[in-house]
C-alpha cells in the first residue's frame, strides 16, 4: 500500500470518526441525486515531489487533498457551515494525521449548488499534506551515478 493510500484511509477513518451523521466515501464521480445525502467526499487531485527534498531514499511529496461537503438545501452557505467545521477540524486538528503524514495545510474552499428537484449544494476544501515515502522501498540511500557502475558489475547474468 503507498503512502499515499495509508493517508487517504486515515483521512476517511478520522472523518467518519468525528461525525456518523455524514457518509463518507472517495467516489467523487458519484452523481448528487444518486449519493447518500450529507455525504463527505475526500479525494486526491495532484502530488507532486518536493525539490531537494531526497535523503536516505526517501523523497517529499506534497499531495493535493480535495474534500467535498455535499448536502441539499438553502442558504447554501449556512448549510454547509456544520459540515465545513467538521473537516477543518479533522483535517487542522491532526496535522500529522495519525502519523502518516508531515504536515497539512489548508487551503481554499469553494462553494457550488445546482438547483433541481431539490437544492444540491456542495463545499471543496483545499488540503496539502506533506509526506516521505520510499518509492523504491529499499529503505536505503540512493546509488551515486559513480556507484551504479559497480553495482550493475557485481550482477551475475546466467546465458
Amino acid at each position: 500500500m503507498s503512502q499515499r493510500d495509508v493517508i487517504m484511509t486515515k483521512v476517511v477513518e478520522l472523518l467518519e470518526a468525528a461525525d456518523a451523521t455524514n457518509a463518507v466515501h472517495r467516489h467523487a464521480m458519484r452523481p448528487f441525486d444518486k449519493d447518500r445525502l450529507p455525504a463527505i467526499v475526500p479525494y486526491i487531485t495532484s502530488v507532486k515531489p518536493i525539490q531537494d527534498a531526497q535523503t536516505w531514499g526517501m523523497r517529499g511529496y506534497e499531495m493535493e487533498v480535495r474534500i467535498e461537503a455535499r448536502t441539499t438545501g438553502t442558504p447554501v452557505d449556512q448549510v454547509l457551515d456544520p459540515m465545513i467545521a467538521t473537516i477543518q477540524q479533522v483535517m487542522l486538528s491532526e496535522p500529522f494525521l495519525g502519523g502518516t503524514a508531515f504536515n497539512v495545510k489548508e487551503g481554499e474552499t469553494q462553494f457550488d449548488a445546482l438547483d433541481r428537484d431539490k437544492t444540491y449544494c456542495a463545499a471543496a476544501l483545499d488540503f496539502t499534506v506533506t509526506f516521505y515515502e520510499d518509492p523504491t522501498g529499499l529503505g536505503e540511500e540512493p546509488l551515486e551515478p559513480a556507484q551504479m557502475g559497480d553495482a550493475l558489475s557485481t550482477i551475475e547474468v546466467t546465458p
